[in-house]
């Protein structure tokens, strides 16, 4: 009996045409360190009125489970031969698991064409990326913004999106309150609410890589966001373990993403998510979100410090004000320097720029505006004396009044 196989992500269907017309779907497949390999099997008859013959996890290695799932079938459609079937199944699937992914000439690789950015300048294309920072700092929204702007496939004056079909994985809020921010920033950009999968989430994301494969196959996902990490991973995110389990099932959709990560507390900002040099190495593109004090309950503003990137070099900071009001979500570029409470994590050189910016001003009058230590400001004047010049013996300025922040 000759079947067609295929392969949707992790899950193995094998199917046999009329008149056998039979399907059977095999997924969720593990193995312990034992080598027996297990995995949850479902047979259809396809062409009865009640198509489910049976569903079982079983042992793709065990003879026994094999008899004990064809007997279970011969008792529902006794004129099939049930023992070859199953046992044509195991040997497929066993063998399609056991090779993996296909090893590859590199010189047999195209050159990838198009996109290096699916929002530029903060989303690879291709890439595991992570924002996170604190609580409270507008991470979700601004992920919502970004996929927005994606499923719309329309930009702003400073971010460009190509567009794609987005999957949303929250698992911190509800669909209800999901759609009132797609609502509100879809006003806010005066476009029609483009179409955007969402999902409600609560388990691990490794224990749902079967369904969330089917998802981006169905729809065509190009962008998946994870909001946030911490549930997702299922465990400590401190954890090893737990963030390499996070990894390999983002990786095995393969598709941009964009996860949502928080700082242990204690942990700082500067040691990366949670803490943990894990979930900063796996990620190819890691920016820590900062929030300036809010203007008023309308609004707030946050910088994007751009961390680590394993293609390409650090970008300079990005700043944004989220303002809210009558239904419509509005996020406006802004210059890091116009904020004080966002310049403060610029390096000293760009702080010393922008002290200058006023006029020139002695070495006390500069340490006390950056916050940094007189001795270190006279070591950076004098070492960058293309760009700051002393007039007068006690005073400081700039050279030119043009600055490199953006």
């Amino acid at each position: 009996m000759r079947s067609t196989y295929s392969k949707n992500g992790t899950v193995h269907v094998l199917e046999w045409p009329a008149p056998t017309s039979v399907t059977i779907r095999v997924d969720r497949i593990s193995e312990d360190s034992r080598h027996n390999t297990t995995a949850e099997i479902l047979v259809h008859k396809t062409d009865a009125p009640e198509p489910h013959v049976h569903q079982a996890r079983m042992n793709l290695t065990s003879t026994r489970t094999r008899a004990d799932i064809a007997r279970h079938c011969e008792a529902r459609f006794p004129d099939l031969d049930w023992v070859a079937l199953i046992e044509q199944t195991c040997v497929v699937i066993l063998d399609k698991y056991r090779e993996g992914e296909p090893a590859v000439n590199l010189l047999d690789v195209p050159v990838r064409e198009g996109l290096r950015y699916r929002v530029e300048p903060i989303i690879y294309e291709q890439q595991a990326n992570i924002i996170y920072g604190d609580g409270g700092l507008g991470k979700s929204m601004f992920a919502l913004y970004l996929s927005c702007l994606i499923a719309a496939g329309c930009d702003t004056d400073k971010l460009h999106a190509e567009p794609g079909n987005v999957l949303y994985l929250d698992y911190e809020a509800d669909p209800e309150e999901a759609r009132e921010r797609h609502a509100s920033i879809s006003e806010g950009l005066e476009i029609d609410r483009p179409p955007l999968m969402y999902r409600f989430c609560y388990q691990p994301i490794y224990n749902e890589v079967e369904a969330l494969q089917r998802i981006v196959a169905e729809h065509g996902i190009d962008f998946v966001v994870v909001d946030s990490a911490g549930p997702a991973c299922g465990g400590i995110p401190e954890s090893a373990e737990n963030a390499l389990n996070f990894f390999v099932a983002l990786r095995s959709l393969k598709v941009t993403s964009l996860t949502i990560a928080h700082v242990s507390k204690g942990g700082g900002a500067s040691k990366g998510p949670y803490g943990s040099p894990y979930w900063r190495n796996q990620a190819r593109s890691v920016w820590e979100v900062r929030k300036a004090q809010n203007m008023d309950e309308d609004s707030l503003e946050f910088s994007l410090w751009h961390r680590k990137v394993n293609a390409g070099k650090l970008l300079r900071p990005l700043a944004y004000r989220i303002a809210f009001g009558d239904g419509v979500t509005r996020l406006e570029h802004m210059d890091v320097r116009d904020s004080e409470e966002l310049s403060k994590g610029l390096p000293l050189i760009e702080r010393i720029r922008l002290a200058l910016l006023r006029g020139s001003m002695q070495v006390g009058d500069i340490a006390e505006a950056t916050g940094a230590n007189a001795g270190t400001i006279r070591v950076t004047l004098t070492r960058h004396r293309d760009e700051f010049v002393n007039p007068r013996a006690s005073e400081w300025g700039l050279a030119s009044k043009a600055s490199s922040v953006h």
